[in-house]
Formats: C-alpha cells, sequence, structure tokens
C-alpha cells in the first residue's frame, strides 16, 4: 500500500470519526431537549448552585443549614464546573434554559476532546472506539445528559492521560491543578503516573518521575490555593444551593 493510499485512509478514518461523534452528539442533544425538565434533581441542584455563586460570590459559611457543619465550614468542591455552568444559569428565569444548553455543550466538548486525544496517538478505527463506547451501557447515556460536574471531570481526565502520554508535564500540572477545582475525580489522577510506570516496565523500560511531580505538584498546589481553602481540605465538600 502506498503513502497515498494511507493518507488516504487516514482522511477517510478521521472523516468517520469526526462524523460519529457529531451524530453522537446531536443524539444526546435530541434527548436532552425531548423534555422541558433537567435529568435527575442533582442537575437541578448544580444550576441553582452555579446561579448562587453568581449571586453571593464564594461564600465559606452556609447559615440555613443551622444543624450541619456546612453552617460555619462550607466548601464548593465542584467550584469551576459551577463557574463554568454560571453564564448559563445566572438568569434565574432561565435557569433550566442555560443548562440544558451547558450540558450540550460539555457532551460535544467531551466527544471533540476524545476524538482529539485517539488522533494525537495516531489510533485507527476512531469512529468504532465512539460507536463501542456509547453502546456499551445506558447508563453512560444516563449520566451524559446530566447537568453534573462530572461532564467536566472526564472531560479533564483524558486530557491528562493524553499529556501524560505524551511527556507535556507542565501542561499535565495544569490540567490536574483545574481537576482539582473541577470535581472529585482528580483522586484518580493520582493513579496515572503508577499504571504508566508498570506499562513501562512490562516493556523493560523504566518509569518517568517526572509524571509523579507533575501530577503530585499540580493538585498539590491547587488544593493550597482553592478558593475555599481551608474549608476545602477540612471533608466539608458539600454544593450549596439555595
Amino acid at each position: 500500500m502506498g503513502p497515498d493510499t494511507q493518507r488516504y485512509l487516514r482522511r477517510i478514518d478521521s472523516g468517520a470519526t469526526l462524523l460519529v461523534a457529531f451524530g453522537l452528539a446531536v443524539a444526546l442533544a435530541w434527548i436532552q431537549y425531548s423534555q422541558q425538565t433537567l435529568v435527575t434533581g442533582d442537575s437541578y441542584f448544580h444550576a441553582r448552585a452555579a446561579q448562587q455563586l453568581g449571586v453571593n460570590g464564594i461564600e465559606r459559611r452556609f447559615s440555613q443549614t443551622v444543624y450541619s457543619t456546612w453552617a460555619e465550614r462550607y466548601s464548593d468542591k465542584d467550584f469551576l464546573f459551577h463557574a463554568v455552568l454560571l453564564p448559563f444559569c445566572a438568569d434565574e428565569q432561565f435557569m433550566v434554559r442555560g443548562a440544558k444548553l451547558a450540558v450540550v455543550g460539555f457532551n460535544l466538548a467531551f466527544l471533540l476532546v476524545l476524538v482529539f486525544t485517539m488522533r494525537r496517538h495516531e489510533m485507527r478505527a476512531g469512529w468504532l472506539w465512539l460507536l463501542l463506547l456509547a453502546s456499551a451501557d445506558p447508563w453512560l447515556w444516563l449520566h451524559l445528559i446530566q447537568a453534573r460536574p462530572h461532564l467536566l471531570g472526564i472531560s479533564l481526565l483524558i486530557v491528562e492521560i493524553g499529556l501524560l502520554l505524551r511527556g507535556r508535564h507542565l501542561a499535565l500540572a495544569g490540567v490536574s491543578a483545574a481537576h482539582v477545582w473541577s470535581h472529585t475525580s482528580f483522586v484518580v489522577v493520582l493513579a496515572l503516573p503508577l499504571c504508566r510506570a508498570i506499562a513501562l516496565r512490562m516493556r523493560g523500560q523504566a518509569g518517568v518521575r517526572a509524571d509523579t511531580v507533575a501530577v503530585g505538584g499540580g493538585i498539590a498546589l491547587a488544593s493550597l490555593v482553592h478558593p475555599y481553602f481551608p474549608n476545602s481540605a477540612s471533608g466539608s465538600h458539600e454544593n450549596r444551593a439555595a
């Protein structure tokens, strides 16, 4: 097979992968707008938390919860997600409509991040992997149409895996730091250097210490400069909803 033919096949593969990604995004949007309400009560919780962030700013006390530790020591573990959601939910009258639009955007971003990462690592038949992912379990579809912070967390995790494999340690530290402010799934990132070290050992290669330094350093720094520190370090990680 000549180089021209190979390039042609790669273009077809890339085009098919993008087509499937946009097709899945359209399907998720159709499901989202097939009902007037948000999916699950937790979606309303996060939409309201974003709206209240715009109204009250960063508050370290939740005085309404008189019999809870939140009253004196409150921390928003999903702060960055709520900050991103805020422009869509700032107007209380259109909060549900805005949250739905934000979820559609998060879904498209997740799919495109996945496509870009596969392309950067020259994975073949990306369209097939997307179809296999979509057909794996209805649970995935249910969680992708909810206005919850895992939408941001999963996209960041894919980016982190890509950066780790490419040895982009400075960028990896930055994204790991953003992950701390976005979703509790940042704890998964701590295992990525270990997984890569094991894989390298199995191939007879030495692990890369910079992987651990980048991930650990980013997470540690973000934890220390968290907007809700020191409350964020005390275990009081509950969101506020009016």
